[in-house]
Formats: structure tokens, sequence, C-alpha cells
């Protein structure tokens, strides 16, 4: 926003993108609520985390791509080079933007309800 601004607000912008997410993932689950439910591949955060390439073959398989040997090597590879927190440990709050863990627990509770996501209790 400083690019359109002298100041960026970062409760401010919390406060807006918390409320467009909410609205996106919303219309998102409505219109994905009208398709074919073979259409979709759910992946779990915490397994792309986990198991990186696993679930990377899984999305494959789903696809139904074959996984050739390159891939699978430069996939490792990468993995490899970067780890995880390889650039440190990033650790944000709702407090620190100004934003409520009530409201945000509501806002996202369809959401979080629908695909079994459990909430941090350190927010």
């Amino acid at each position: 926003r400083r690019a359109f601004s002298d100041r960026a607000d970062p409760e401010q912008i919390a406060a807006d993108w918390s409320q467009r997410w909410s609205a996106a993932l919303n219309d998102f689950l409505a219109h994905r609520d009208q398709a074919p439910p073979a259409q979709f591949f759910d992946v779990a955060y915490d397994d792309i985390e986990s198991r990186p390439f696993e679930t990377a073959a899984q999305i494959y398989d789903f696809l139904g791509w074959p996984l050739t040997a390159d891939a699978e090597r430069a996939m490792r590879a990468f993995l490899a080079a970067n780890p995880k927190n390889k650039h440190g440990v990033h650790r944000y709050s709702l407090a620190e933007y100004g934003l409520s863990r009530t409201d945000e627990l509501n806002r996202f509770a369809d959401y979080c309800k629908r695909f079994d996501i459990a909430v941090q209790a350190d927010l």
C-alpha cells in the first residue's frame, strides 16, 4: 500500500485482508459445492510441511501424471536445498495486527470445519 500512500497501517491492512479472504473462501465453498467432488483433491498444509514429496506424489497420482525419475530428483534436490526455516522462523500473532481471536475464529469457522482444520492455541 505504500506505493499509493504515505502511510501503511498494518492493522487496517490485516482487517481488510481478513475480510477479503473470508469472503473469498466462502465464495469458493459455494462454487465448490456446485461441482462434482471428483474434481478436487484436498491437501492439508500440515502434509505439505511434514511430507512434501509424498504429498506432491499424491497430487501427481490424482492428476494421472507420471512422476518421472527426473521430476523426483528435481523435487528432492529442491527440498534439500530449501529446508523449513532456511531463512529463520517467523512468528506472528493476531493481536499484533489488531485482530481478535474470537472474531477470526468465527470468520473462518465454516472453512475450518469443512476441512477439519485444527486451530492453533497460540494465535
